[in-house]
């Protein structure tokens, strides 16, 4: 037990340094999320893209099924209308502050 009391003694001012850092790296963290968001605004005009060539290909029809074309079209306009919802909530993000709430 001493000696778990003098290895926390000794992390003790790294534990300090960490705590101080921390909601400038949290800021740092928030900022870089949001530039994530920015690059990926304007995404879901190619998912719209890959839903409409998924039901409009010449394999679509193939083999007298329409339920796999159905459901690839169906799974990007999902992701279409994800990548959208998130491309509207990207403004909110920037212009209310987290913290103040």
């Amino acid at each position: 037990m001493q000696s778990l009391g003098m290895l926390l003694a000794a992390l003790a001012p790294h534990f300090t340094l960490i705590a101080a850092i921390a909601p400038a790296a949290s800021r740092f963290w928030r900022q870089l999320a949001l530039a994530r968001r920015y690059f990926r605004s304007f995404s879901f005009i190619n998912c719209a893209n890959a839903a409409i060539d998924a039901i409009s290909s010449p394999e679509a029809g193939k083999n007298g099924g329409l339920l796999l074309p159905v459901l690839d079209c169906a799974k990007w306009n999902f992701l279409g209308m994800y990548l959208f919802l998130e491309a509207l909530t990207t403004v909110n993000y920037a212009v209310y502050d987290r913290e103040k709430y």
